[in-house]
């Protein structure tokens, strides 16, 4: 440690949750709320301002309503009512949303900053405030066993002035994304596989005959392609590239070629305000609880983006450990309820990777 860096020390021992996306924040919402102590750290600056994930699903839009959010939520947000499948020039089928057994029968299609500050408002209404510029740097966890007031883990944070914290919390929550410190530190498998295929992704305006209010959805000898209203004929696009070794953002030139071989439906892309390439990584780890550690979302479990779930899920495997841990801390349960959570979750995220495939 270097003669400059400053230590201090934290009491009473929260709950540390490590990442301020939506996972973290749903986390530090649902604790704070039933009475919870919580910390919550993320190393980025300042919170992102790219759009990201976009489908809000139908139970998550649900869980919201609980929680006071669903109002503006809908109100920013694009409903997405169907989406339809067109293979080599034709319509295959559409599958219509509002079957859906929910209130919400639809999807909500929203950029994921939005939802981020839908929740980070709702935090600050709690009073919780997000530690940004604040990195995690190396954790240990105690030996005791699982009952509250024993045992726990210690974590050593650094702030954006580049001071040293050590902190005594109960619990940690990885929600820090795939490249997870905490799960790389434990050792732990992220099982799985990347799919070596180049995908196109941007956000821009579309002049066309596709709907708004539906996820149109390509095959073709070309590869696929989907294409999702945002609102007021701003879409997502997203397409496989067989360029497979660029490594420069699409240009709007190549997103038009793209959208050209993919869709018999004639369209001109305009304005596009961000666009990247990724490639499809599908992979989970095989248990979401080292003693006092939890592991959520894109930590826990990545999958393709084409189904619109990953950050669905990484918002309700939150909403399902929190109560539970809520429940453990005020000594209302026994800490053997706490290994329900990967108990229930594990399954879900398992059915989603296979659907996925």
């Amino acid at each position: 440690m270097n003669e400059q860096d400053k230590w201090t020390t934290s009491s009473p021992r929260p709950v540390l949750i490590v990442g301020a996306g939506p996972t973290g924040m749903t986390a530090a919402m649902e604790l704070s709320r039933l009475g919870v102590p919580v910390r919550i750290v993320d190393k980025l600056l300042s919170p992102s301002t790219t759009s990201r994930a976009l489908a809000v699903q139908s139970r998550t839009l649900e869980l919201f309503e609980q929680r006071g959010l669903i109002q503006e939520m809908l109100r920013i947000g694009n409903k997405g009512t169907a989406a339809t499948i067109y293979g080599d020039g034709k319509r295959l089928g559409k599958v219509h949303l509002e079957q859906i057994e929910s209130r919400y029968n639809f999807i909500i299609l929203i950029p994921q900053s939005e939802t981020e500050r839908i929740l980070r408002e709702q935090l600050v209404r709690q009073d919780v405030e997000i530690e940004h510029g604040t990195e995690m740097i190396a954790f240990a966890q105690s030996e005791s066993s699982a009952q509250p007031g024993q045992g726990g883990v210690k974590a050593v944070l650094r702030n954006r002035e580049g001071e040293l914290e050590e902190l005594e919390a109960a619990y940690l929550i990885s929600a820090e994304g795939s490249h997870s410190l905490v799960r790389r530190t434990l050792n732990l498998q992220f099982q799985g596989k990347s799919i070596d295929q180049n995908y196109a992704l941007a956000d821009l305006h579309l002049d066309g005959n596709l709907p708004d209010d539906e996820l149109s959805i390509f095959t073709s000898a070309h590869g696929f392609m989907a294409v999702f209203p945002i609102g007021d004929r701003h879409f997502r696009f997203m397409a496989t590239d067989p360029n497979q070794h660029a490594n420069d953002e699409p240009t709007l030139e190549k997103l038009q070629k793209l959208y050209d071989e993919n869709s018999h439906i004639p369209a001109r892309l305009r304005d596009m305000t961000w666009s990247s390439r990724f490639r499809i990584n599908s992979r989970m780890l095989h248990t979401l609880r080292e003693r006092r550690i939890f592991f959520g979302g894109d930590a826990a479990h990545i999958h393709s983006p084409a189904g619109g779930q990953g950050m669905n899920t990484g918002i309700q495997d939150m909403i399902d450990l929190s109560w539970k841990l809520a429940m453990v801390w005020h000594g209302k349960a026994a800490p053997e309820l706490l290994n329900t959570y990967q108990e229930e979750r594990l399954p879900i995220i398992r059915d989603i990777r296979l659907v996925a495939k």
